[in-house]
């Protein structure tokens, strides 16, 4: 009961003398808690931002769910009970969001076509499809009528625009199936109308309108499949009915609903979605369940889980500042309790009584605080917060942000480690006895208690420990196999906390030093109010050592908070940039051959430049590796693509010299040997005298390849180089036997292309399992037409004019080409060609390249500076060699496949040169736009005049959409100001506080020297330079330690959805207007501070302080 009364005393004397400590006090707890219940808060916001901004990445018919029953009976009792079960099913498992459903049927074979236009035999597949009148025009014609089963007439049907213009079917026509092979049997479908969609690009379509044109099957196009379209009632009656044994696939589109979907039920969904598979399963087997709905979900938790870690560790920060605070505050509270703690103690209080009665008003406090502070902290969140989030989604509803346990958990966790904050620091004040308390204010310690036991050291072990571990585990997050979930240690992401804590106490060892050194110049250089404020940091360092760690820790927070924000949401829009690269991307398999000279005439569009993409093997490398070949125009693509400095010294100008060291002409006229335009035969004068010793029967047949005009090639057969010696076939042998002439027609004047003709390679194959090794010389390749004579004109003797090279093979040794002058047939040279890697089926020979040789190519990260590397290409290969080394191009990724960057032009016409040569046209296209170009306009354009199925993305729509995705630093900027603010306030409650207190406590000093001498302004001098030395050496501290360790432990944090790299890897990015005005706020506090302490000085009476003492 007396210690009761005793408190109530020491409280009601606390409110009196103390009140202004106890309100700073007070804030702290407050700030502590509210801080924490923010963080539940606004995490709980990030998750349902985060889980809309995810939806809306995606088509909405991505997410929706198509379930397919395969080969079923074509009966109409099984497709009704089929159809009750999905709907049941999908109504019980899904409920609110389900939409809607459409069904789908097909027949489930292939029926052959008779009778038709095109050159080939296609098959049908009649469907039917519901809804399909409402999402669909009619170009021409009627919607089928219903089937006269009377009658067993023609079904009627519809097929879309382009399999008419595909086939040359129309309206009226007639379609003649095979029900089954070899039947006798006919199904008879009259065409009455022409149908095309309304909306492509509809939700309806599920992402594929392939109703419309015939479709390919097989990897090779075995067959070719047309599309017919029936009501569903004929596709009972008029096929099941007739044919039950055809049997079918029955689908049912499922349309979702994702703004159904919360950060709380998502898994419950997802869970949903897959057991009906599985209810399906029980009676329908091999029912498949088709959505991408569970793993959109499962990318939502792992990004939720990786957002966590920037934002627990912002906000262990901010709580860490709070946190010393109020042990800064505790410690000038000590100086003022420390009195009535030693009378206590005199009186016989026991420690942990002492330290209970000294911290009654902060645990008060504290209850108040965890009971208020989780509302306060929701309409910060409510009010302040929540609009700076934008999930860029398409959701009118505002993010739900309704009271829950772990705002008031977290609350609580505040208040507790707040109070136990300021109990530690009260533990040491209530040991102090009467004399203890006289010896420590007569002479202040010199030394911290945590320098005294180096627990800065034992901090510093710590981290080292734990940073040893963020290193094993590569980051802060580990994956599970099995479950491909991401987990995070919360200890190791409390690490960095703690090793800024632990490097402001290690730098604060070299304080009192650096303080020391000051003093001792400032005694011989520097007037009396400089080395007094000197003077006094040294005599007693421990109180502003702790306004310098404050300091420190409040600046590291700035630099750390103005770089992690927009850093991630940098390195967000970086990354969307680099999946896009051009700067608008077209690409589909509606792409038509000449979709460049279509979009270089749209209004807007400065450059454009065709991509080609392959996947292909190298003859060099291990059997099975894959390399990502990606052609470019490098005359382009500098304008088009997105490219960071960092990727490449030059940038892509220097890309671009390296991949076309030289231009090809436009009509390549000039790069192969020119012939007369009307050359009607070519002859080429062979010796093989070194393989007339072989018994071979296979021959080997020798092909010359002519370029036309406009880049068209052509193929002339020769003959059998091998073959006696006939006059009729061979054309003319040599006295000596050793020089045979082989020739070979040109075609028709039609067929052969437009001038010029140019002679481009020559080559061989043979009909032999392996041709041995050997040599051919050729001589004298001679044009005959009408204006050369019978004795026709030499083209080409191989003097050394053309630069004549061996095609390259996929043997284990290359072909030589030799120029050769002992046996040439005129002239003074011949070329020789020989091989060591026999030959078969595969040409082999020399050619005349069109641009550098081999083809220019810069490699990823796994190849070598001048290697050359083997493309496959059929039976032949493509020799790349590798003249630059670059990371990252846009769209490679280095860590999937190893990747080659070559010229298309480049590539594109040495691969036509080649024997039988082809290539793809490029798939995508990349566009540069004017500044102030029309985007959505060109867009709009562009699907207009490529009306086919085609996608088109903006590189900068992307990357504005990434960067505002919530879980990656998109919208935390109103977060990070907030927190700032707090901590603003903190420390300049904290330096006004010491200011107060410290004038108070050295009152006397400060009459003394007024008395012998200081002018205000001396006085004003003095303690600007001491609080402004301990500001200008903190915030400098602190900014270095929140930047460039700051830097280690973003590149921690920035990771993938699947816990992996970026790319390209982060690079730091700064707001500098959050970092000016994060540090300018710290300095104005100890400006403020200043006159704080100035005013408190000035108010002083000399002469009163003198007569009072101490």
């Amino acid at each position: 009961m007396q210690l009761l009364s005793l408190a109530s005393w020491l409280l009601r004397r606390r409110l009196r003398h103390s009140w202004l400590l106890l309100a700073v006090t007070s804030f702290g707890i407050l700030a502590s808690v509210t801080i924490m219940s923010t963080g539940a808060l606004y995490s709980r916001a990030l998750g349902e931002a985060g889980l809309r901004h995810t939806l809306a990445s995606f088509r909405p018919e991505v997410l929706n769910a198509q379930v397919t029953a395969q080969n079923r009976p074509l009966g109409r009792s099984d497709y009704l009970t089929l159809h009750n079960l999905v709907q049941e099913s999908a109504e019980e498992r899904l409920g609110e969001l389900l939409r809607g459903t459409e069904r789908i049927g097909t027949i489930l074979s292939n029926l052959p076509m008779l009778h038709t236009p095109a050159s080939y035999i296609p098959s049908a597949r009649p469907f039917f499809l519901t809804g399909f009148t409402d999402h669909t025009s009619l170009v021409q014609g009627r919607w089928p009528k219903i089937w006269d089963s009377k009658s067993q007439g023609e079904v009627e049907t519809v097929i879309g625009v382009g399999t008419s213009r595909q086939l040359g079917f129309g309206v009226g026509d007639q379609i003649t199936l095979v029900p089954f092979p070899g039947s006798p049997e006919r199904l008879l479908f009259d065409v009455v109308g022409l149908a095309e969609p309304i909306d492509s690009h509809e939700e309806y379509w599920m992402g594929s309108p392939t109703y419309f044109d015939i479709t390919t099957v097989g990897t090779v196009g075995e067959s070719v499949v047309v599309p017919l379209f029936v009501n569903e009632e004929d596709f009972f009656g008029a096929l099941a009915t007739r044919y039950p044994m055809l049997g079918g696939n029955f689908g049912f589109n499922l349309f979702l609903d994702p703004s159904y979907l919360t950060a709380e039920n998502a898994n419950w969904v997802k869970r949903q979605v897959l057991g009906l598979e599985t209810d399906l399963n029980k009676r329908y087997p091999r029912t498949l369940v088709a959505s991408r709905l569970g793993r959109t979900v499962d990318e939502f938790n792992r990004s939720l889980t990786l957002a966590r870690i920037p934002l627990l560790l912002y906000l262990s920060l901010v709580v860490v500042v709070v946190l010393y605070f109020l042990v800064l505050i505790a410690g000038f509270l000590g100086r003022s309790q420390a009195e009535e703690a030693s009378l206590l103690r005199s009186r016989g209080a026991s420690a942990p009584q002492v330290t209970g009665v000294l911290t009654l008003a902060e645990g008060v406090v504290a209850l108040v605080a965890m009971a208020g502070g989780p509302f306060l902290a929701w309409i910060i969140v409510k009010s302040l917060l929540l609009d700076s989030i934008d999930p860029a989604s398409n959701s009118e509803t505002p993010i739900p942000l309704g009271l829950a346990a772990d705002m008031f958990l977290m609350g609580a966790l505040g208040g507790v480690i707040a109070l136990l904050t300021l109990v530690a620091a009260s533990v040491g004040r209530a040991r102090l006895g009467a004399l203890e308390f006289l010896l420590s204010r007569a002479r202040p310690p010199t030394v911290s208690f945590v320098h005294r036991y180096h627990l800065d050291i034992l901090l510093v072990l710590v981290v080292v420990v734990i940073w040893y571990q963020v290193g094993v585990r590569e980051g802060f997050v580990a994956g599970e196999q099995e479950s491909q979930e991401l987990n995070v240690d919360p200890t190791l992401v409390l690490g960095p906390m703690i090793a800024l804590f632990a490097a402001s106490i290690l730098l604060l060892r070299g304080f009192p030093w650096l303080v020391r050194v000051l003093s001792w110049v400032g005694t011989r250089a520097g007037p009396a109010w400089f080395h007094y404020a000197l003077l006094k940091l040294s005599r007693d360092p421990i109180p502003h050592g702790s306004l310098v760690i404050i300091l420190m820790l409040a600046a590291a927070l700035g630099v750390f908070g103005a770089t992690f924000q927009s850093s991630l949401s940098q390195s967000q829009g970086d990354q969307a940039r680099y999946r896009v690269g051009g700067e608008m991307v077209v690409r589909g398999s509606g792409l038509p051959p000449d979709a460049q000279m279509i979009l270089e005439k749209i209004p807007g569009v400065s450059a454009v430049t065709p991509v080609l993409r392959d996947s292909v093997t190298t003859v060099d490398g291990r059997l099975g590796d894959r390399v990502q070949l990606l052609a470019v125009d490098s005359r382009t693509v500098e304008e088009s693509s997105w490219f960071r400095k960092d990727f490449f010294a030059g940038g892509l100008r220097e890309v671009g010299k390296l991949l076309r060291p030289r231009n090809i002409p436009v009509s390549l006229a000039g790069t192969g040997i020119p012939l007369p335009e009307d050359t009607v035969s070519l002859g080429v004068w062979v010796d093989s005298g070194e393989l007339s010793g072989l018994d071979i029967t296979a021959g080997m047949i020798m092909r010359v390849r002519i370029m036309a005009g406009a880049g068209h090639y052509r193929t002339i057969s020769m003959g059998n180089v091998l073959q006696p010696f006939d006059p009729a076939i061979a054309g003319a042998e040599e006295a000596n036997g050793r020089w045979r002439l082989f020739t070979g027609e040109f075609p028709s004047t039609e067929a052969r292309g437009s001038f010029p003709l140019e002679l481009v390679s020559v080559y061989f194959t043979s009909g032999a399992i392996q041709f041995p090794e050997g040599a051919l010389r050729l001589d004298d390749i001679t044009a005959f037409a009408p204006s050369t004579g019978p004795d026709g004109l030499i083209v080409e003797g191989f003097e050394g004019g053309a630069a004549w090279v061996p095609l390259a093979n996929q043997g284990q040794t290359v072909d030589m080409v030799l120029r050769s002058t002992a046996s040439a047939r005129s002239g003074g040279a011949s070329l020789q060609f020989s091989w060591q890697a026999p030959i078969s089926n595969d040409p082999r020979g020399i050619h005349l390249p069109p641009g550098p040789f081999p083809v220019p190519a810069i490699g990823g990260p796994n190849f070598q500076v001048g290697q050359l590397v083997r493309v496959k290409l059929g039976g032949l290969a493509v020799p790349v060699q590798v003249v630059g080394l670059l990371d990252h191009f846009p769209t490679l990724y280095p860590g999937r496949d190893p990747f080659l960057l070559v010229d298309l032009a480049n590539y594109r016409e040495y691969v036509l040169r080649l024997p039988a040569g082809a290539l793809e046209e490029p798939g995508e296209v990349w566009l540069s736009l004017l500044p102030n170009a029309d985007r959505q306009g060109i867009i709009v354009q562009i699907r207009d005049l490529i009306p086919g199925l085609i996608t088109i993305r903006d590189r900068e729509d992307v990357a504005s959409f990434s960067a505002k995705n919530p879980l990656t630093g998109g919208g935390w900027d109103g977060l990070t100001a907030l927190s700032m603010g707090a901590i603003g306030i903190t420390v300049l409650l904290a330096f006004s506080v010491h200011a107060l207190v410290s004038v108070s406590m050295g009152r006397i000093d400060l009459a003394v020297i007024q008395v012998l001498g200081f002018s205000r302004l001396d006085l004003f001098l003095s303690l600007a330079t001491e609080r402004l030395i301990i500001a200008v050496l903190a915030i400098a501290a602190g900014s270095a330690m929140g930047y460039w360790p700051g830097l280690e432990i973003l590149e921690l944090m920035d990771l993938t959805p699947r816990g992996g790299a970026p790319v390209p890897p982060l690079v730091p990015s700064v707001n500098r207007w959050l970092m000016a005005g994060a540090l300018s706020g710290l300095l104005a506090a100890s400006v403020l501070s200043v006159g704080f302490a100035t005013l408190a000085a000035l108010r002083l009476k000399p002469s009163e302080v003198l007569r009072g003492g101490a």
